[in-house]
């Protein structure tokens, strides 16, 4: 029995002293121009997340799943939408989930994003971040920091 006991306290010291795979997080930078009435656009990245080559530097964008919530008439509206970022090198393709929060008497927008899953290199990718959000007409100006880390 004390032999039992002993090997369960030596295997569970050795699973917890295991390392972390994850590497550490690098900030990134996205800018994304946007046509509202087609949900589409393009993403220029940089920062050091892109110069450690953890994400691509240009692609395409495009919104999936808008969904309105929380609209208090002419003050404001929640969104929570989906958001396609694909490489224009070829390297695959990362989904970001959006809260955004649309205030009427402003021409600035906070918002907050997750990465959620990724294709091609980007399999193992994460991260998170805020949105600044402006518009002119149909066109919408994403700006995106954060931090993405690989694991």
């Amino acid at each position: 029995m004390k032999k039992t006991a002993t090997i369960l306290i030596l295997l569970a010291l050795a699973l917890g002293a295991a390392p972390a795979s994850a590497s550490t997080p690098l900030s990134v930078t996205i800018d994304s121009e946007m046509d509202i009435p087609s949900g589409t656009g393009t993403f220029i990245a940089y920062g050091p997340a892109v110069d450690d080559g953890l994400f691509c530097s240009s692609g395409t964008v495009s919104d999936h799943g808008v969904v309105a919530m929380g609209y208090q008439s002419n003050i404001r509206v929640n969104l929570r939408l989906m958001k396609q970022l694909v490489c224009d090198d070829g390297s695959g393709e990362i989904f970001m989930m959006l809260n955004v929060r649309i205030v009427y008497s402003s021409d600035e927008t906070l918002s907050n994003w997750v990465l959620t899953e990724g294709t091609g290199d980007y399999t193992s990718l994460h991260g998170q971040g805020k949105i600044i959000a402006t518009g002119s007409g149909d066109v919408v100006y994403d700006h995106y920091f954060g931090k993405l880390h690989d694991d």
